[in-house]
């Protein structure tokens, strides 16, 4: 199993721009596998597709990803021709994570439509696919090439009691490469990963679909406190849920370690830890952390 890293893109506590593109150049030099940033809008972090390309600029063989962006809040014209510029600024090197969305405050900033968002999300990446194709639209392609003739494309989604909804099986084995989870616990990832890799091949599809999840963390004793506070104020709009994604933020060694072995068991192909703290520090400690798991 891979083990990545979130780009402190969403922690909005007077992060210098310059935090972005160390951040980056650590994590290749660590040798962790893949550098991911969350995506927002209304709301004090650094754009998602600008923390991507940065980081691509100053690395050359880490994995980057968006994990994940709401399409539905952009132009597919315009996330297409940026995600194809990434993949070639990168030399293939780029992943894109996608999800619906569900805070409203973001589509009422961007002027789109809450309500239709799963169609639009549908639409929309089909779109994408045939401009990645080089289909012509307008009389003209749409965007540069990718350099794998694909961007890989991970679908992401919030499980019910009774696992991930149809709807989002479908899009997965349908439009993606594979599922990226927002960070479920292993009683509930296990499951959810098996419903995947069963709808893709019960689908038909070749291989096996790529599994992501994620975790908190905030690994140094004297950012415990700040990184709760993080997460308190980022999942506010979620109040029945905020108490048991504080209390899963892993504060030590043992406790991530405990997650790569935990997700290891389960199947899952790459472990994001995203930070809590804008301290670079953390890079190191997952790295440390992750090399005796």
């Amino acid at each position: 199993m891979e083990i990545g890293i979130g780009a402190p893109n969403m922690i909005p506590v007077d992060v210098a721009g310059s935090l972005i593109v160390d951040w980056a150049q650590r994590a290749e030099a660590r040798g962790l596998s893949t550098i991911a940033a969350h995506d927002r809008v209304a709301y004090p972090n650094y754009d998602t597709v600008v923390t991507v390309a940065a980081s691509a600029a100053v690395t050359s063989r880490i994995e980057l990803m968006t994990n994940v962006m709401i399409s539905p809040l952009r132009n597919p014209f315009h996330l297409a021709k940026q995600a194809a510029s990434i993949d070639q600024i990168s030399g293939g090197r780029f992943t894109l994570g996608l999800g619906v969305g569900s805070r409203k405050s973001c589509f009422l900033a961007s002027d789109q439509d809450y309500e239709t968002r799963g169609k639009r999300f549908e639409r929309d990446v089909a779109i994408m696919q045939r401009i990645w194709n080089g289909e012509e639209f307008y009389d003209d392609v749409a965007s540069p090439p990718t350099v794998r003739g694909r961007i890989p494309l991970l679908i992401g989604g919030i499980p019910g009691p009774q696992g991930l909804a149809q709807y989002t099986i479908d899009r997965i084995v349908k439009l993606g490469t594979g599922y990226t989870a927002p960070g479920l616990p292993p009683e509930y990832m296990g499951p959810v990963a098996d419903q995947v890799r069963q709808a893709w091949a019960d689908a038909g599809r070749s291989g096996s679909p790529r599994i992501v999840n994620q975790a908190y963390m905030a690994m140094n004793s004297d950012d415990h406190e700040r990184g709760r506070d993080y997460i308190r104020s980022l999942y506010r709009h979620l109040p029945d849920m905020v108490g048991t994604i504080v209390d899963s933020i892993a504060l030590s060694v043992e406790m991530v370690q405990g997650y790569i072995r935990a997700n290891g068991s389960l199947g899952v192909d790459t472990l994001i830890f995203q930070p809590t703290v804008p301290e670079i520090r953390e890079v190191d400690l997952l790295a440390d952390a992750a090399a005796l798991a």
